[in-house]
């Protein structure tokens, strides 16, 4: 019995490890401020990660898809900067924006030691969009 439930337990730990995930989360909440020093009408502020699980940090196995967002995409990969940036330029144009300011990237890399054989790549772009 015990054996079984172990067997059950590694095998729900092991399907939520290996999926990738993309996500655009915006917010047009400023406060009644402005984001820039010339007149610029602010939209909103536009966050965009894309996850993905590689076996031995080479080969993609679930990464998060680009052209759908919160789908995933099997054994391609999407985590790049150059994706997760045009997952924000799409989300500005969508919302009417001309322009993008104050735009930080951050990627990150780490082996998820309790699969032994899987490595975590993300990679987010978080941007202004303005008029």
């Amino acid at each position: 019995m015990k054996k079984r439930t172990l067997v059950l337990f590694a095998a729900a730990v092991t399907a939520i490890v290996m999926t990738g995930c993309s996500t655009v989360e915006t917010t047009s909440g400023f406060n009644g401020l402005g984001v820039t020093e010339r007149r610029s009408q602010p939209i909103a502020h536009i966050n965009a990660r894309v996850t993905g699980a590689f076996l031995f940090d080479i080969f993609p196995v679930f990464c998060g898809s680009v052209n759908n967002v919160d789908k995933v995409a099997a054994f391609v990969n999407t985590v790049s900067l150059e994706n997760t940036m045009g997952l924000v330029s799409r989300q500005a144009r969508g919302l009417g924006a001309t322009k993008l300011v104050d735009i930080t990237s951050y990627q990150n890399t780490y082996w998820m030691w309790y699969t032994l054989l899987l490595w975590k790549r993300q990679t987010q772009v978080s941007a202004t969009a303005i008029k």
